[in-house]
């Protein structure tokens, strides 16, 4: 979406999902224990949700997402 990414998911009801972001490497990897959370929904009403991150189809180096079931 222009300069900006919208992250998509499948979640569970009830459930709280964290979206998670990292930063990637210059070799075009990324670390696995970089990820910080970015968007939290918590005891999901729906089954799926989404989150747009403005601005970051314009930066470098690449971004990594996951998505966390959070106990």
């Amino acid at each position: 979406e222009a300069n900006d990414l919208r992250v998509t998911w499948m979640m569970n009801f009830g459930q709280t999902n964290a979206l998670q972001a990292t930063t990637g490497g210059t070799d075009g990897g990324y670390a696995t224990n970089g990820f910080v959370d970015i968007f939290t929904v918590t005891n999901a009403a729906t089954s799926m949700t989404n989150y747009l991150d403005a601005g970051v189809a314009t930066n470098r180096p690449s971004r990594f997402y996951r998505v966390r079931l959070v106990p």
